[in-house]
């Protein structure tokens, strides 16, 4: 059995008319962890 995420999408409860994408949305094209762990920015020079 599989599990059905939601295509619709999830109202921001802060914004008027603004929305969050769907469970659907986020399970096909986001990746549920990063490659950032690790990483090392170089440190930015203030003006």
């Amino acid at each position: 059995m599989t599990v059905q995420t939601s295509k619709n999408p999830q109202v921001d409860i802060a914004e008027d008319n603004a929305f969050f994408p769907s469970e659907y949305s986020l399970s096909q094209y986001t990746s549920p962890v990063s490659d950032l762990d690790g990483v090392d920015y170089p440190k930015t020079v203030s003006r």
